[in-house]
């Protein structure tokens, strides 16, 4: 094992120590409705704030980045696992959930999700020579064409875990449990879990600021992780809108993609999402929602669709995509990724690419490949050993804090420093953005 902070014999903190846990807030007061916000009425006086000693008052955890114990080496050549288990348990499409039972490829093909067209189905069946007559059809088409008529998801939607809830719902409604029975359930769009894993690898203190996400617990010991709208660096609300012309054409040649690519995309109006239980830890079950851009039904496998410019893994911005790629593929089962190579300047299509994760693993485990030392050489286990000890503090944090959460929900903060610290802010208030329906409060 090696320590994040290099050259001292520091290990991983037992639970009881991983944390500097200090004086929390009280409880939140709610109305039950679907935003929750109202601010706690913490008591104010002088011993109270002594006993806080030298944090600010909502700061309860902190936690040192040389407390970050990982193994540089990972045992095996083939890619590690995410989750200690994981397995797709619901379709979510139109506002209606469809618990997966025995035959998941059935359901899914009835649900009707985004086909991939034949052509681009059979890519991953076959070899890079044979595959050239199945693309010929797509390459040097103009992804910058009709831009105009695409635009982001709504942030709301974006971050939403209304699915998630969904699922709970249709357990409830049957009698059922969850797939893994731990103390805490997290429940998050994909993105959150794939940002948190990718801080790791940041080398510059200007790509750490902030970065932060909130962790909205309620009763049962359910947590909602948001999108923190007040974090540093957040330009706006709206931070999804495209800044100038330019990084238009380059997001939005992503849906013209789609479109190309998708057999059935005029009738895909909405997005179409796959909920997923996942044990990390023997504490923590993640039920995960993720936008699925396309299915293929030939190999009954989810296909991620990207687009990028050709990547030059020698190049620590492409590794890093690459890897991130790797990453959201990873949260969900039964996932691979095509990617359509474009000329950034022109926006013609120049190629087609299919990968399983597999593929991708291999490629940024090249020995050939130059070292990042600052990024640990982009190695895709330490991200999961970061995501692991992440969660391991938060749930620390968590059971040190009394905060009677089954009658009142509380917000906290989590913040990554620039140096690459883990901070947990207990708040004063449920943010607007977090969305809780009335019958989980």
């Amino acid at each position: 094992m090696e320590n994040a902070n290099e050259g001292k014999n520091n290990t991983s903190l037992p639970e009881d120590n991983a944390c500097i846990l200090v004086e929390g807030l009280e409880k939140l007061s709610i109305d039950g409705t679907t935003n929750v916000s109202r601010k706690n009425k913490a008591k104010k006086g002088k011993d109270k704030k002594k006993s806080r000693g030298k944090y600010s008052d909502d700061i309860i955890a902190r936690i040192p980045f040389k407390h970050f114990s990982y193994s540089n080496a990972h045992i095996g050549k083939s890619q590690p696992n995410i989750f200690q288990e994981a397995k797709g348990v619901a379709l979510y499409y139109d506002k209606r959930i469809t618990k997966i039972t025995n035959n998941e490829a059935e359901l899914i093909n009835e649900s009707n999700p985004p086909f991939l067209t034949k052509d681009i189905s059979n890519l991953s069946e076959i070899s890079l020579l044979d595959s050239k007559k199945f693309k010929l059809p797509y390459m040097g088409y103009n992804l910058y064409d009709e831009i105009e008529k695409f635009g982001p998801m709504d942030s709301t939607l974006l971050d939403s875990t209304v699915p998630c809830f969904e699922y709970l719902r249709t357990l409830k409604i049957s009698e059922e449990d969850k797939l893994y029975n731990t103390p805490y359930t997290f429940m998050t769009p994909r993105h959150h879990l794939t940002e948190l894993m990718m801080t790791v690898y940041e080398s510059r203190e200007s790509e750490l600021t902030g970065k932060s996400w909130l962790f909205t617990r309620i009763k049962d010991d359910l947590i909602v992780i948001s999108e923190d709208l007040a974090k540093e660096n957040n330009p706006s609300p709206q931070n999804h809108k495209l800044q100038n012309s330019f990084s238009k054409k380059v997001i939005n040649s992503g849906f013209t993609f789609e479109e190309l690519v998708i057999e059935n995309f005029q009738e895909c109006h909405k997005p179409y999402f796959y909920i997923s239980e996942n044990r990390l830890t023997p504490k923590s079950t993640f039920i995960i929602r993720s936008e699925m851009d396309s299915y293929n039904n030939k190999t009954e496998t989810f296909t991620e669709l990207k687009c990028f410019n050709k990547l030059h893994l020698g190049v620590a911005q492409h590794r890093k995509k690459l890897l991130k790629t790797w990453f959201q593929t990873g949260l969900s089962p039964n996932c691979d990724i095509v990617i359509g190579i474009r000329d950034t300047s022109s926006g013609i299509l120049e190629d087609l690419l299919w990968y399983s994760r597999e593929n991708m693993y291999q490629k940024l485990q090249d020995p050939s490949l130059p070292k990042f030392k600052n990024s640990f050489d982009f190695k895709p286990h330490i991200g999961i050993q970061w995501l692991n000890h992440c969660i391991h503090a938060i749930e620390s944090a968590f059971t040190k804090d009394t905060s009677d959460t089954a009658s009142n929900p509380m917000t906290y903060k989590v913040i990554i420093d620039k140096h690459k610290s883990i901070i947990i802010k207990k708040l004063s208030i449920v943010p607007k953005n977090v969305e809780i329906p009335t019958d989980f409060l």
